[in-house]
């Protein structure tokens, strides 16, 4: 997983597509806090982070898994590399 930083603040996280998988859970950290589900996307394999909801000189760190829907459950992949964005 990377990012990439926009105009005016804005981020954006992409990672490898996995063939066959249903989807993907990105998670987030605050300042080194617990990881907690921010965003469930379908085959999308890039996300875009307004700073709207940024704060300046905050740590935000991210990590993705996939997952394949088995019935009513998810199976979960292993988590990505942890990616930081330390906002100005």
């Amino acid at each position: 997983m990377e990012t990439h930083k926009y105009i005016l603040g804005i981020y954006g996280l992409t990672w490898d597509k996995i063939a066959g998988v249903d989807g993907y859970e990105v998670y987030r950290a605050k300042n080194n806090g617990s990881y907690e589900l921010h965003k469930t996307t379908g085959n999308i394999v890039s996300l875009k982070l307004e700073a709207l909801g940024f704060k300046k000189g905050q740590k935000y760190s991210y990590k993705v898994r996939a997952f394949v829907k088995n019935g009513k459950q998810k199976v979960y992949g292993k988590f990505s590399k942890v990616v930081t964005i330390t906002t100005k």
